[in-house]
């Protein structure tokens, strides 16, 4: 039986779960962004206790809030880069995957939602598919034939005055 390690790590809160092979979410954890070190080992215990021998994660996602380092040659992939979450620049936010699989796909948190809407969503049966989110920045993602496109840096639009202070 195939089971898949999934995060989508906000600036606000850390949503954990793990999909069967079919997909269907079987366990699911909340986790308040904090400070990394905190936040990720919350992530971590999570994974740890639906961790068995005999079921391995077959695999796991991240789709992060940024900017962060999505090339995978590069020697920081997975880390975020300078982003105005206090603490939070450099850190490596694909690790709390990696502990408990080595296959892990990684991308900004809008264009896993883009994704996401264009896979199973209302985007469906459509062959380029955006999508946008206001938070505490406005992140832009596009999905054309099924493939995320990206461009030279995190996707983002612009930045909410109040910056990393805003409450959601």
């Amino acid at each position: 039986m195939r089971r898949y390690a999934l995060v989508e790590a906000g600036g606000t809160k850390f949503m954990c779960a793990i999909a069967d092979e079919w997909l269907k979410l079987v366990a699911v954890r909340r986790i308040e962004t904090i400070d990394p070190a905190s936040t990720l080992a919350a992530v971590r215990e999570f994974f740890d206790e639906h961790a068995t021998p005999n079921a391995p994660f077959t695999a796991g996602g991240v789709a992060s809030f940024g900017p962060i380092d999505l090339e995978a040659s590069s020697p920081t992939y997975g880390h975020l880069r300078k982003t105005p979450k206090p603490g939070w620049s450099g850190v490596d936010v694909r690790s709390a995957v990696t502990s408990v699989t080595s296959v892990v796909g990684l991308d900004t948190d809008v264009s896993g939602a883009c994704l996401a809407e264009a896979t199973w969503g209302a985007g469906m049966r459509h062959t380029t598919v955006t999508y946008a989110t206001i938070g505490t920045g406005i992140g832009v993602g596009a999905v054309h034939a099924g493939t995320p496109i990206r461009g030279a840096a995190h996707c983002e639009i612009g930045q909410h005055p109040s910056g990393a202070r805003s409450q959601r």
